[in-house]
């Protein structure tokens, strides 16, 4: 998944089989099956999966009403500036450091 965030809306992610690798404003972290991740509003994220077997999750997006696309994109976590629309960036060729 490309780097991004939400301008309004939470994201939370509940990994139900596998590990999820799930960045969030750089630091990296590795979620189990049965474990449950929040990353509110205007907090760049970024999840993959950097194990040998899938991993299978859940994730619920939501800021009350829906509001059209609030979403801004990042080619990288090197990239700076204000995101652009994620139609606009390329998904990563690979999971890459």
């Amino acid at each position: 998944m490309r780097v991004h965030l939400h301008e309004r809306q939470d994201e939370v992610y509940v990994v139900i089989a596998g590990t999820l690798t799930l960045i969030v404003e750089g630091e990296e972290h590795a979620l189990g099956a049965g474990t449950l991740a929040r990353v509110g509003p205007a907090t760049r994220r970024q999840i993959g999966n950097r194990g040998e077997e899938p991993a299978v999750l859940l994730c619920i997006g939501a800021a009350g009403e829906h509001v059209s696309r609030d979403a801004r994109a990042w080619g990288s976590w090197d990239e700076e500036g204000e995101g652009r629309d994620p139609r606009e960036v390329p998904l990563p060729p690979d999971f890459e450091d």
